[in-house]
């Protein structure tokens, strides 16, 4: 291998000396040609020119090697400032990543080599530190005999300001969010130290706020955001300087919705003994929002009555509690409290709900028939009654809301059954009219005889004994 006043390289994995120069030796990060180069009598070293430079002003500088085997010689020159640029000059030296290095090697002359390069000082004050290394070959073709100085020399720049940059592009640790928070790191830059950056991190755009713990500071490079609700964000760091000056970038997270717990409503009821409440389940996300799923609770009530798959509690004849109300899915649960009271004390200005349960639409009714009914308040039904054709023909007081109509005592044909459910407020709902048909032989007009015989008066006489029969009961059974 041909040694001449080179510098050893890294390419592709393989080390080579090169007479046109090589970068990375020139000492700062404390590799030099000594790596391979040995024997010979190290050379003397130096670096001159400017000591002193503008804001972006550019100086002319020249390295020196002195001494040593001195036949021919090579070097390479690096800054440890990053903004600082260095520039070869024809036919002496070239610039390559962020080094100068020779473009060949050169044979001393009254005992010494010289080459020239130049400096571009940063944009900013500060101090630019060169580090160079001069390599100096006996030429006979080996690395034996060779042995490279090493030199540093300062540069004062003085003016000139800049704004900070961001140096290590933000991130989120993780970018999609399950919980309510993630760790977001990232790292500025400037002519002054590091240390002397505070980050400012906000919400650029997203569905709602979210915290940073700690902000505004230079420990805030490592914060954690702190989020209210689920959604996309673009989270926006400024990087800013003693002078105020700044630099920003984004990072974008993802917060998504997870199943959990599960809030229940009216959490805490009253109802009457008997009576009827409808408790509703929902799902909520680690916001407490809202979720379409799951589609099915499981319902249990401990004590008082019980619950229906639906969340209807009904309660039992006995005052008391406050009774626990569970729904659960998934591995989650929520809770509500019922008790049963004697008087509802609680603001009630909903009405109930009522359907027709027996009989669907254009049923036809012969003779005696037993009419049923569901009915539902956030509190509690009191009383459900019946009307036909806007005339009433019963109530009931306890579920199953059930009355018996002789249809005899009605004229044949169509009629509409509408009924009207009424809590302890005084709420009334109505349900929508249901159409039936009415067929009793011999009372197609008013006052005719009915199916089973007998005056009409008295079976409507029979009729009305019978509702208040069922009145007074409770239920027809």
């Amino acid at each position: 291998m041909r040694l001449a006043g080179c510098l050893l390289v890294l390419l592709s994995g393989s080390a080579f000396a090169n007479q046109l120069g090589a970068v990375g030796y020139s000492g700062k990060t404390g590799e030099t040609c000594n790596m391979c180069h040995s024997g010979g009598g190290a050379p003397t070293v130096s670096i001159t020119g400017p000591a002193t430079l503008q804001a972006g002003q550019t100086g002319s500088y020249t390295l020196t090697v002195t001494g040593g085997a001195g036949v021919r010689a090579g070097m390479n020159v690096s800054a440890d400032v990053v903004d600082a640029q260095l520039q070869g000059v024809a036919g002496d030296t070239t610039a390559f990543s962020g080094e100068v290095h020779h473009t060949g090697t050169k044979a001393f002359s009254g005992g010494r080599a010289a080459f020239a390069f130049k400096l571009v000082a940063p944009p900013y004050s500060g101090t630019v530190r060169l580090f160079g290394a001069g390599n100096s070959c006996n030429g006979n073709g080996g690395s034996s005999g060779d042995r490279a100085g090493l030199t540093t020399f300062s540069v004062s720049v003085t003016g000139g300001t800049t704004a900070p940059r961001v140096a290590t592009a933000p991130t989120a640790n993780p970018e999609v969010v399950n919980g309510v928070s993630t760790r977001l790191s990232v790292l500025g830059a400037d002519d002054q130290p590091e240390s002397a950056l505070t980050y400012h991190w906000a919400v650029a755009s997203g569905p709602g706020p979210a915290t940073f713990s700690p902000n505004g500071s230079n420990a805030a490079k490592q914060t954690t955001a702190t989020f209210q609700r689920a959604g996309s964000y673009v989270l926006q760091v400024q990087v800013k300087d003693a002078q105020g000056q700044a630099a920003a970038s984004t990072v974008s997270v993802t917060v998504q919705a997870s199943f959990s717990g599960i809030t229940i409503s009216p959490s805490a009821g009253q109802v009457l003994p008997r009576g009827t409440r409808q408790f509703t389940a929902q799902a909520v996300d680690q916001f407490g929002g809202t979720l379409a799923a799951p589609a099915s609770f499981t319902w249990m009530v401990t004590s008082g009555g019980s619950i229906s798959p639906s969340g209807v509690f009904t309660a039992g004849p006995s005052l008391g509690g406050p009774h626990i109300i569970q729904a659960t899915a998934q591995g989650k649960a929520g809770s509500a409290t019922v008790t049963v009271v004697s008087q509802v004390t609680e603001e009630d200005t909903t009405a109930p709900t009522v359907a027709l349960a027996s009989h669907q639409a254009n049923a036809t009714l012969t003779g005696v028939v037993t009419l049923q009914a569901t009915a539902h308040d956030d509190v509690g039904v009191t009383r459900v009654e019946y009307l036909l054709d806007g005339v009433s023909v019963g109530e009931a007081n306890e579920a199953p809301w059930s009355v018996v109509l002789n249809s005899a005592a009605h004229p044949s044909g169509p009629a509409t059954l509408t009924l009207i459910a009424r809590d302890a407020a005084g709420n009334a709902g109505a349900s929508p009219g249901v159409a039936v048909v009415l067929d009793n032989p011999g009372t197609s007009g008013a006052g005719g005889c009915s199916a089973v015989g007998g005056p009409p008066l008295l079976l409507l006489a029979l009729g009305v004994r019978a509702r208040r029969r069922v009145q007074g009961s409770g239920a027809a059974r």
